[in-house]
């Protein structure tokens, strides 16, 4: 796909590199269902793919995965403390690995950049318009 989106093969290299999977409390074969409970949207949306995880379903399947691995095996019986269980012993080593201070000042904050924002500006706009939300009623 075109999209910026994560497969199932991604998915499973992050819980592997996170070193969620552990063989013990999340086993590899666990890990499709909070994949597909994630993935499942009533509305069909031109920018998700059907079997890959877009950025707002980030947040969701880190927690379905918190929630698998801790209050399923019942370690842990609230589901905040298995997110921040989740958070300090695996994601926590993830992005220490990254400056991201650097990067932003680096990659982020340049000419490059800013030009092609000011450039595409009005595109990102009506996206944005079109797909946020703003205009549709709760629930």
């Amino acid at each position: 796909s075109e999209m910026f989106s994560i497969s199932m093969n991604s998915y499973k290299e992050f819980l592997t590199r996170t070193e969620m999977i552990d063989g013990k409390l999340l086993k590899l074969s666990e890990i499709d269902l909070p994949f597909t409970a994630t993935n499942k949207i009533n509305v069909k949306m031109p920018f998700n793919p059907e079997r890959a995880l877009v950025r707002f379903q980030l947040l969701e399947i880190i927690v379905r995965v918190a929630l698998e691995k801790y209050i399923r095996t019942k370690v842990l019986t609230l589901a905040e403390d298995a997110v921040k269980k989740i958070y300090n012993d695996h994601l926590k080593l993830l992005s220490d690995e990254f400056n991201i201070k650097e990067w932003r000042e680096l990659k982020l904050w340049n000419q490059e950049c800013d030009k092609a924002y000011k450039t595409y500006m009005p595109i990102i706009k009506d996206i944005y318009n079109q797909y946020s939300g703003l205009k549709l009623r709760p629930g």
